[in-house]
């Protein structure tokens, strides 16, 4: 390749440059959110749906500085354990001296929460918290000060995962000239 070869070829990849590194940004967000939504299903007890429909892979930036975002969660706050669930932490109730656990018979078959309760159940003091439970003796919850969730990272993984493609677009660009 001639001196003015390589002085076209560069001319040329400094006016394409953004918009490519944009469509490699946006072609790799895509992957690494289907990625984040498979993590979702293996990693965590799927039961609504809803947080894996939260996952959203985006670009963020203008020009030479983007970023490539992966999200899960609502701005409605639909879903407040996105964060718990990649980062593990603890939970403490909000009002009262405990969390009210739902088992067994409090649980619909998907393992979701029975509306509204049940009445006439009583307390059964247990170590730091209690159950309560029904006049039959079946457990209706479990009551506790705090549990801690461990980390169950879904979308960590998932950038992990597609960096190497972001790498192999970016090289195609850069050294072959192709687009992403």
């Amino acid at each position: 390749m001639s001196p003015s070869d390589l002085t076209a070829r560069l001319d040329a990849l400094a006016r394409t440059l953004p918009a490519e590194l944009r469509r490699a940004a946006v072609a790799t967000a895509l992957d690494a959110e289907a990625k984040a939504k498979e993590n979702a299903t293996t990693t965590l007890n799927v039961r609504t749906g809803r947080l894996r429909a939260s996952i959203a892979g985006t670009v963020e930036g203008e020009g030479g500085n983007i970023s490539i975002v992966l999200r899960a969660g609502t701005a409605d706050g639909r879903v407040p354990y996105a964060r718990i669930h990649e980062e593990g932490g603890t939970i403490r109730p909000k009002n009262g001296r405990f969390l009210k656990i739902p088992v067994g018979p409090a649980l619909t078959g998907a393992g979701v929460a029975r509306g509204g309760g049940k009445s006439g159940l009583h307390f059964i003091r247990r170590g730091a918290g209690g159950l309560l439970a029904d006049a039959e003796g079946r457990i209706w919850f479990v009551l506790k000060p705090s549990v801690k969730i461990p980390a169950r990272p879904y979308l960590r993984p998932a950038l992990d995962a597609v960096q190497p493609r972001l790498i192999d677009r970016l090289q195609r660009i850069i050294v072959d000239g192709v687009t992403a």
